[in-house]
């Protein structure tokens, strides 16, 4: 109990010496392997990071209006550029020490504490259904070299999952299977009737897990020349990666916990590839995932004039 106090009471200083800590830890990583990362970008293959690029970025702006659903979904009510404003700034907030920065700013454009809850729990959908994804696509592509008909079910199985779970109402049913229920809690309980529909969860889910599948394949056959089998192996380690940058939630952003849990399990996983390539690619996707980051911040001007 005490150090829950003392967290409570510094969690803010905390949370900004775990991001200078992870920045720092990622500026050693590309120092260390500086000579092998200006190798890479030097042959890379611009036309093709290119269309890496434009294939995330538009798998982004999927999720923008997936979030916006979520806020019609959950009872809040604001024109469609306004949520995707709140989308794609949340996006670069995630960085600033503090949780609180994304859902501040986004309840700014509402008023009431209903639709503040509906902000929450829109965030919250959303978070569960991006990992929910993408740990369906991890073990889909795990199973694709050896057993292909296991993958297809899993994919399949994943799909009407998702589905079922995008047209109720995934924070309740979540809540209510955990050892303490809080399904009776006032934040939870208060759930706007649902406006999705069956076709729309399935357009996200096959549209999300194409693009982004594609976007990664492609960045990295351009700075890496890997092949789609050898691509698929790190799909899967950068995947788990980024879900424990997820669960690290005190770490703004997950950076350096993502870095440093990819190479971990890298070289447990693929022990014939060097540490100073493993490093280069946690290195380089990092910067991957920020660029996309601000490219989405770049549509918010266009966005106030509509």
């Amino acid at each position: 109990m005490i150090l829950v106090k003392k967290y409570r009471e510094y969690k803010t200083a905390i949370r900004w010496v775990l991001l200078l800590a992870g920045l720092y830890f990622i500026l050693v990583l590309a120092y260390e392997s500086w000579a092998n990362i200006s190798g890479i970008l030097g042959n890379i293959d611009r036309g093709m990071f290119v269309s890496s690029m434009i294939i995330a970025t538009a798998c982004n702006i999927l999720m923008a209006f997936l979030f916006n659903q979520l806020l019609v979904k959950h009872g809040v009510n604001v024109c469609d550029s306004v949520a995707l404003r709140m989308f794609f700034v949340g996006q670069i907030t995630k960085y600033i020490p503090g949780k609180i920065w994304t859902i501040a700013y986004q309840i700014s454009h509402v008023v009431g504490g209903a639709n503040a809850r509906g902000i929450l729990l829109a965030n919250i959908e959303i978070m569960i259904s991006i990992i929910f994804m993408t740990s369906v696509l991890a073990l889909s592509l795990y199973l694709y070299f050896e057993y292909l008909f296991l993958a297809v079910f899993v994919f399949g199985l994943g799909l009407i999952v998702f589905v079922l779970l995008y047209k109720g109402n995934i924070v309740n049913t979540i809540i209510y299977y955990l050892p303490l229920k809080l399904s009776n809690s006032e934040l939870l309980g208060r759930v706007a009737k649902s406006s999705t529909t069956y076709a729309a969860g399935i357009c996200f889910y096959v549209l999300f897990c194409s693009m982004y599948v594609l976007a990664y394949v492609l960045m990295l056959d351009a700075v890496f020349g890997f092949s789609f089998e050898e691509a698929a192996i790190y799909i899967i380690l950068l995947t788990v990666a980024w879900i424990g940058g997820i669960i690290a939630f005190i770490v703004p952003a997950g950076i350096g916990v993502r870095e440093a849990l990819f190479v971990s399990v890298s070289t447990i996983v693929l022990p014939e590839y060097s540490v100073a390539q493993l490093v280069t690619i946690a290195v380089l996707t990092r910067f991957w995932l920020i660029l996309q980051d601000i490219v989405g911040l770049s549509f918010v001007p266009f966005l106030r004039k509509v």
